[in-house]
């Protein structure tokens, strides 16, 4: 789950800041340029886009590799045996 320093840090790469209970963003080094809250939100729902894209790439791969494991002619515990 992305969170919301999560997506500041990836538009101020090296910032430091602290991020206040009510969401204010206090800054220890000032930045060039300050994203606004929409543009952090929106760095979010892209990052967080990426991470699931990523974990089904993941579940996808196990499962081609589990089918092919089977094609070969092993059996499911055999298989398991192989992935633990």
């Amino acid at each position: 789950m992305i969170q919301r320093n999560d997506a500041i840090l990836s538009l101020v790469p090296n910032s430091t800041f602290h991020t206040l209970e009510d969401g204010t963003i206090n800054w220890v080094t000032q930045p060039a340029t300050v994203p606004t809250e929409e543009q952090i939100q929106a760095e979010i729902v892209r990052l967080q886009a990426i991470e699931d894209a990523e974990q089904q790439a993941a579940k996808d791969t196990k499962t081609s590799a589990l089918d092919k494991l089977a094609k070969l002619g092993l059996t499911e515990d055999e298989i398991n045996a192989l992935i633990g």
